[in-house]
């Protein structure tokens, strides 16, 4: 196994990235979503609150490495399993792309201005690399 290289033999891939932009774009949506309003209060969020979000975010992100699996194993025809050109590395989809979704939520509870050009970073991304370059999972 690589530490960074193609997702069916690597730890990390460059798809990893759009996992941490997503934790940034999303992770702050679910978290105002909890009820917890900034303006609003000027004390920190509750343990609870904190802790259901961290719980949302993993559920998502597994969630999302679920029905990855499925479309890399053709379960919504041969064509889609051929965009994604094989399936990801088990510490990948298990470990690393959920982490960096939990790290890009939490880096936005810190680093709050980043958001919205994670949110543009993310739609261009996607953008990209889904319509422009359909095939580019056979060399990220």
């Amino acid at each position: 196994m690589e530490l960074i290289g193609h997702k069916t033999s690597a730890l990390l891939d460059l798809w990893s990235l759009c996992h941490f932009f997503f934790g940034v774009a999303i992770g702050n949506l679910i978290f105002k979503g909890s009820g917890y309003s900034t303006t609003a209060k000027k004390t920190s969020p509750s343990f609870k609150i904190e802790l259901l979000t961290l719980l949302v975010i993993l559920v998502l992100a597994y969630a999302w490495e679920l029905l990855e699996f499925k479309l890399e194993t053709g379960g919504a025809g041969q064509y889609i399993a051929y965009w994604f050109q094989g399936r990801e590395h088990w510490a990948n989809r298990l470990l690393s792309d959920p982490l960096l979704v939990l790290t890009g939520y939490l880096f936005s509870r810190k680093f709050q201005l980043f958001i919205w050009p994670a949110r543009m970073v993310l739609i261009a991304w996607l953008c990209l690399f889904v319509f422009v370059f359909p095939h580019s999972m056979a060399y990220l």
